[in-house]
């Protein structure tokens, strides 16, 4: 996540006229890279991920580069940047979080329906395979559903790599998956005591209201609406996860809200179940 902020950083410095929004990012700049700095130590101590060890490499080697000579602080940095990147590169080896673990999960499964479906998408455009009007519609309907999962798994698997396991939006119970409740119907799944954070509040919809989808009848994906309350309660989070894993008290325990019941309607409306 950090990685991220100062990617987003570099790009909102080439907008002309940035939003407020923008130039927070910019002028946060430093002290992100001083916090990736303090992170970096401590991973290399305990281990690094694949995606860590990657990411960790690029931004010393740019930061590397970025130094101009000359001076005795030139120098002290890049000694101080070297002795770094080294740790990196010797630091040993660990395995992804289990959130990330499921998210790579879900991108596999979703990858494999679609190689299953896009088998039978070329037989018929080569004319291997004849097929009525319902059965091509259903076909082509098929093909374009398997598309839309396999990226929508992918932003969500993008999304999980950024976040701290506390911050990951499910608890190690109630964590997002699929589940099949027929060919027709499939769903990113509630635990039955709700403790998905995003989405636990109804199954008419969810609260997250972004990176959230619903595999819905004929596996079509929908973004689930938004009302002014839900918008509040996912900027509330949002805060949350952004102080957890960019901002300066990262890495801190600081307690994930749990959703608010307003009504015992909503109350009785957080089990399990398909979404429909």
């Amino acid at each position: 996540g950090l990685l991220r902020r100062l990617d987003a950083a570099e790009r909102f410095r080439g907008i002309v006229r940035p939003s407020e929004d923008e130039q927070a990012v910019i002028d946060s700049e430093a002290s992100v890279k001083k916090r990736v700095a303090e992170v970096l130590v401590q991973l290399a101590a305990s281990g690094l991920t694949v995606l860590e060890r990657t990411g960790a490499v690029n931004f010393l080697e740019t930061q590397l580069k970025g130094i101009e000579p000359g001076t005795k602080a030139a120098d002290a940095r890049k000694a101080k940047l070297e002795e770094m990147l080294s740790g990196v590169r010797a630091a040993s080896s660990v395995e992804d979080q289990p959130h990330v673990r499921k998210a790579k999960t879900e991108v596999a499964r979703a990858e494999k329906d679609y190689a299953e479906v896009h088998k039978e998408f070329e037989k018929w455009e080569k004319g291997k395979k004849m097929l009525n009007v319902d059965e091509l519609n259903k076909l082509k309907r098929a093909h374009e559903d398997s598309i839309k999962r396999v990226d929508a798994a992918k932003a969500f698997l993008e999304e999980q790599q950024c976040r701290l396991p506390e911050a990951c939006g499910c608890s190690a119970v109630g964590s997002l998956g699929q589940q099949a409740f027929g060919p027709d119907v499939v769903h990113w799944s509630l635990s039955a005591q709700g403790e998905c954070h995003c989405c636990a509040r109804r199954r008419s919809r969810c609260t997250k209201g972004v990176s959230c989808f619903r595999w819905i009848s004929h596996g079509s994906f929908i973004s689930c609406p938004e009302t002014g309350s839900d918008r509040r309660r996912r900027e509330g989070r949002h805060r949350v996860a952004w102080a957890r894993t960019e901002g300066p008290a990262a890495g801190l325990s600081l307690g994930l809200p749990r959703p608010r019941l307003s009504s015992a309607t909503d109350r009785g409306s957080r089990r399990s179940g398909p979404l429909v």
